[in-house]
C-alpha cells in the first residue's frame, strides 16, 4: 500500500496536527522585539512633536512677555525724563514766584512801615506815604500765586507742596512701570526656563531610542516629569498677571506726602496704609508709612527738618515692620537700612543696629546718619575706641553738610541718641559725656570759628535755670575761664511722660567768652527763648567750656493750662505763641493784634524801622515817649499812668508804663526804641487786676531781631 503522507513517521515520533505553512508565518522573537521597537518610536515621534509645539508655544510667549517688558521699559523711561522735565518746570517756577514774591513783598513792606509808623508816630506824610505804596502793590500782586491764592496763606511751602505733585506722581508712576516691567521680565524668564527644561526632555526622549528597553524608562520617566512640570508652571506664569501697582495706591501714597507736609502725620500713616491695602507688595508705601509712624509719635515731628532722634517704642517697632518688609520686597536702599539701623538701637539690638548701618554706610558714606547710628551701635556693645572713630567721621560729614539748620539738628541729634544710651546702660554714662564732648567741640568750632584759648581749669557753680513761659534763665558763677575760650550753653527739654531727653536744635548758644579771667567765681547770667510755645515738661541745661562738661541742672517748664501754637511774623520779626480760642490779626508784617473770645484781653504788638535815627539819649526817650502817650491815648482819652518801669524783652531794654484804662480795666504800654534803629511797642488790656492768660501770652513773646 503506498502512503500518501510525504511525511512518513518513525516509530516513537510525535505527530503534529499543525498546518507547516502557519508555523513557517509565525514572527520569531528578533521580529516581535523589532515591531515593539516601531511602536515606541512612533510615540516618542508624536512626544517629540507635542513637546515642540508646548515649546515654540511658550516660546511665542517668552517672545511676547520679552516684548512687553521692552514696551513698559519705554514707557518708564518716558516718565522719567517727564518727571525730570516736570520737575524742573516746577522748580522754576516756584523761583519764579518766590521773586516776583519778594518783589511784591519789597513794596507791599515799604506800605506796611508807612501804615506802622503812621500808627505809631502820627505822621501824616508817612499815612499817605502808605497808600501810594498800597497802590502799586496792588498793581503787581497778580505776578504771584502766594499773593493771589488765599489757599497758600501767603506761604512759598504751601505751593512748593503743590508745584511738585506732578513730579511727584510722575516719579511714582515711573517706578510702578518699572516695576511692570520688571515683572513682565520675570515672566519672559521663566518661560525660557521652561523652554529649556523641554529640550532636557527632548534630550532624554532621544538618549531613550538609543538604549536598550529595559533602560529606557529611566530616561522616559524623567522626561514625562519635566514635561508635566514644565506644563503646569507654564499654565500658572500665562494665568497670573503681571505685577502692576494700581493707581489707587499710587493717589493714596500722593496724599500722604501731601499730609506730610503739612505735619499731619497721623492722616499720612492712614494714607499709606490705604495704598498698601490697595497693592500689598508696594514697598515705597511701607518706608514712607515707617517714617510717619515715628514723627507721629515724637515731640520733635512739628519742628525737625533733616532729622529726628524721639519717638515711642511702639512707633518704633511697627516702624521697623514696615521697614523689614520693604526689605522683602527689594526695597534695601539707603533710607530703609539708615532707618533700620537707629529703630534696632532705639530697640537696644546693639549688633543689628550695627549691621544695617554698616550697609546703609556702603550706599553713601557722606550721609551723617548712619555714622551716629553706628556710633551709638558700637558704643552700646561697650566698644568705646570704635564708637569713638566711628564719630569723628560722622562729625566731619556732618560738617560738609551745606545747610546750617540740617547741622545743627544733626548735632543735637547725636547729643540727644547718646544720653538715650546713657539711659539704656547707665554705666555707659562716663563715654556717654566724653563723646557728647566731642560733639559739643565740633559744633562750638563751627559756630564760633578761628583760633581758641584753652580752658583746662575753669569751673562752675552754682548753675541753675528757672523758667517764665517761653524764657528760660540760666545764672551760674565762673572761674578760671579765659578771654577767647569757647563756651557753650546745651538745652534738651522733656515732655511729660516721656523717658528720653530730645535737644532743642536752635536753643543751644556757642560763643567765644569775651570776660577777663578770674580767679574768684564771679556771677553771670544768660536768657534764653524757648520756641515751641511748650507748657509742661522740663528742660536740662549743661553748661560746656572749651569742650568740656562743667556742669548740668535741671528746670521745670512753666505749667499752663493753656493749649497754644507757634506763630512768626519773621518779616516783621515777632514770635509768639496764640492760644488756640484766641483770635490773631496780622494783614500788616509787623504788626499783630491777638484778642481773648470775650474781647477783655487783647494785646498788640508793633516793630517798624525808624526812617530816622536819633542823635542823642535825650531825643530817644523823647521818641519813645511820644509813642507811649499815642498808645495810651488810643486805649482812652480818660488813661491814667500809674506807673513806670525799665523793662527787658528777652535781653531788649524798654520802658513799661502801667495805666487806668477805667475803674474797670487796667493796661501796659512798653516802647523800645534800640541801637538797632527798630522801634517796638507792646500795648495790653485787661481787666483791673485779673491778666489771666495776657500774662501767659505776654511771658512768649519775642522779637526775633
Amino acid at each position: 500500500m503506498t502512503s500518501t503522507d510525504p511525511y512518513p513517521t518513525a516509530p516513537g515520533d510525535v505527530v503534529s496536527d499543525m498546518d507547516p505553512a502557519a508555523v513557517a508565518a509565525e514572527p520569531t522573537d528578533a521580529e516581535f522585539d523589532n515591531e515593539l521597537d516601531t511602536v515606541f518610536k512612533r510615540r516618542v515621534a508624536v512626544s517629540v512633536a507635542l513637546i515642540a509645539l508646548l515649546g515654540g508655544l511658550i516660546g511665542f510667549a517668552a517672545a511676547d512677555a520679552g516684548a512687553r517688558q521692552a514696551t513698559v521699559g519705554r514707557e518708564a523711561q518716558r516718565s522719567s525724563v517727564l518727571a525730570l522735565a516736570d520737575q524742573n518746570s516746577a522748580q522754576d517756577a516756584f523761583y519764579e514766584d518766590a521773586a516776583n514774591y519778594m518783589e511784591v513783598s519789597t513794596i507791599t513792606r515799604r506800605g506796611d512801615i508807612a501804615e506802622i509808623t503812621a500808627e505809631l508816630l502820627g505822621d501824616a506824610k508817612a499815612a499817605a506815604d502808605a497808600k501810594t505804596w498800597r497802590a502799586a502793590a496792588a498793581k503787581v500782586s497778580d505776578v504771584s500765586k502766594v499773593l493771589t491764592d488765599p489757599a497758600y496763606e501767603r506761604r512759598h511751602d504751601r505751593l512748593w507742596d503743590q508745584l511738585m505733585e506732578g513730579p511727584n506722581a510722575a516719579t511714582l508712576r515711573q517706578q510702578a512701570a518699572q516695576l511692570h516691567a520688571g515683572s513682565w521680565g520675570d515672566k519672559s524668564d521663566l518661560y525660557v526656563g521652561v523652554v529649556t527644561l523641554l529640550a532636557v526632555a527632548l534630550t532624554l526622549l532621544g538618549l531613550a531610542l538609543t538604549v536598550a528597553p529595559g533602560v529606557r524608562r529611566y530616561l522616559i520617566w524623567p522626561a514625562v516629569v519635566i514635561v508635566t512640570a514644565c506644563t503646569a508652571t507654564s499654565v500658572v506664569v500665562a494665568v497670573r498677571p503681571a505685577d502692576r501697582v494700581p493707581e489707587a495706591a499710587i493717589a493714596a501714597v500722593i496724599a500722604g506726602d501731601h499730609a506730610a507736609a503739612r505735619r499731619d502725620f497721623l492722616q499720612a500713616v492712614a494714607d499709606y496704609s490705604r495704598a498698601i491695602a490697595a497693592y500689598g507688595d508696594y514697598a515705597v508705601a511701607y518706608q514712607r508709612r515707617a517714617q510717619a509712624r515715628q514723627l507721629a509719635d515724637s515731640p520733635e515731628g512739628q519742628t525737625s527738618t533733616f532729622v529726628f532722634s524721639a519717638s515711642s517704642k511702639q512707633a518704633r517697632e511697627a516702624a521697623a515692620a514696615d521697614l523689614l518688609r520693604a526689605v522683602e520686597l527689594g526695597g534695601d536702599d539707603f533710607t530703609t537700612t539708615a532707618g533700620l539701623g537707629a529703630i534696632y538701637f532705639h530697640l537696644e539690638d546693639y549688633r543689628r543696629s550695627e549691621d544695617y548701618s554698616r550697609q546703609a554706610i556702603s550706599r553713601n558714606a557722606n550721609l551723617p546718619i548712619p555714622w551716629i547710628n553706628l556710633t551709638l551701635a558700637l558704643l552700646g556693645q561697650h566698644r568705646e575706641g570704635a564708637a569713638a572713630d566711628a564719630l569723628r567721621r560722622g562729625l566731619e560729614v556732618t560738617r560738609a553738610r551745606p545747610y546750617v539748620e540740617e547741622r545743627r539738628e544733626t548735632f543735637a541729634s547725636m547729643r540727644a541718641t547718646l544720653e538715650t544710651l546713657a539711659g539704656q546702660q547707665s554705666d555707659l554714662e562716663p563715654a556717654v559725656r566724653r563723646l557728647q564732648a566731642m560733639t559739643v567741640a565740633a559744633q562750638a568750632e563751627m559756630e564760633a570759628p578761628g583760633a581758641a584759648v584753652a580752658a583746662p581749669s575753669a569751673e562752675i557753680s552754682g548753675l541753675g535755670a528757672t523758667s517764665a513761659g517761653s524764657i528760660l534763665t540760666v545764672h551760674y558763677q565762673l572761674r578760671h575761664i579765659p578771654r577767647g575760650a569757647r563756651v557753650s550753653v546745651v538745652v534738651n527739654h522733656r515732655g511729660d511722660g516721656v523717658q528720653g531727653w530730645s535737644e532743642l536744635a536752635n536753643q543751644s548758644v556757642h560763643l567765644v567768652w569775651n570776660a577777663d579771667e578770674s580767679a574768684q567765681f564771679l556771677p553771670y547770667q544768660v536768657t534764653l527763648f524757648m520756641s515751641g510755645c511748650r507748657t509742661s515738661g522740663e528742660y536740662r541745661v549743661s553748661f560746656y567750656a572749651d569742650g568740656r562738661l562743667l556742669g548740668a541742672t535741671t528746670a521745670g517748664q512753666e505749667q499752663s493750662p493753656l493749649t497754644m501754637k507757634p506763630y512768626g511774623d519773621w518779616v516783621g520779626g515777632i514770635e509768639l505763641c496764640q492760644p488756640d480760642t484766641w483770635q490773631l490779626t496780622d494783614t500788616v508784617s509787623g504788626a499783630v493784634d491777638l484778642s481773648a473770645p470775650d474781647r477783655l484781653r487783647r494785646l498788640s504788638v508793633r516793630s517798624v524801622p525808624l526812617t530816622s535815627g536819633y542823635r542823642t539819649e535825650a531825643e530817644r526817650e523823647q521818641l519813645a515817649g511820644k509813642v507811649a502817650d499815642r498808645l495810651i491815648k488810643a486805649m482812652s482819652a480818660q488813661a491814667i499812668v500809674t506807673g513806670t518801669a525799665a523793662q527787658q524783652i528777652n535781653s531788649l531794654p524798654g520802658t513799661a508804663r502801667f495805666v487806668r484804662v477805667s475803674p474797670t480795666e487796667d493796661g501796659v504800654v512798653w516802647v523800645s526804641v534800640a541801637a538797632d534803629g527798630m522801634l517796638r511797642t507792646v500795648a495790653g488790656r485787661m481787666p483791673t487786676g485779673a491778666a489771666g492768660e495776657l500774662s501767659q501770652v505776654m511771658t512768649r513773646l519775642r522779637f526775633v531781631y
